[in-house]
């Protein structure tokens, strides 16, 4: 009876183990997507550049990098750049971070000649 009950202890606490650490893999991030032609030293009319809004991702590296590759298929199907273009994820640890540089890029694009900004939905 005792081996039994020692068992289970060791067993649970295999258990709770694996999953705190699965937990503390997981983190809430923020991100926006961004795509521009690849030479973004352009002066010709028509450039496009493509943005999201910010959203909230719970999850790892790995989501990140799915979510990454997912815009890029996204850009490549979509995309009207005829020079290329770039497909970018920016992630950060807070909403406020992201917020920042989510308006200084945008600052930025619709401060430069020569270019049209795109807000889609992803």
């Amino acid at each position: 009876m005792k081996t039994f009950i020692f068992i289970c202890v060791i067993v649970l606490g295999v258990i709770f183990s694996s999953f705190t650490k699965s937990a503390k893999e997981r983190k809430i991030y923020y991100y926006f997507c961004t795509s521009n032609i690849r030479n973004n030293t352009s002066t010709q009319s028509g450039n496009i550049f493509t943005y999201t809004g910010i959203h909230k991702l719970k999850g790892n590296e790995t989501l990140i990098k799915e979510k990454t590759q997912a815009w890029g298929d996204f850009i490549k199907r979509n995309c009207s750049n005829i020079n290329g273009y770039s497909s970018d994820l920016n992630y950060y640890d807070t909403k406020e971070k992201a917020q920042k540089v989510y308006n200084e890029i945008l600052k930025d694009y619709l401060n430069k000649n020569g270019y049209i900004l795109k807000k889609v939905n992803f």
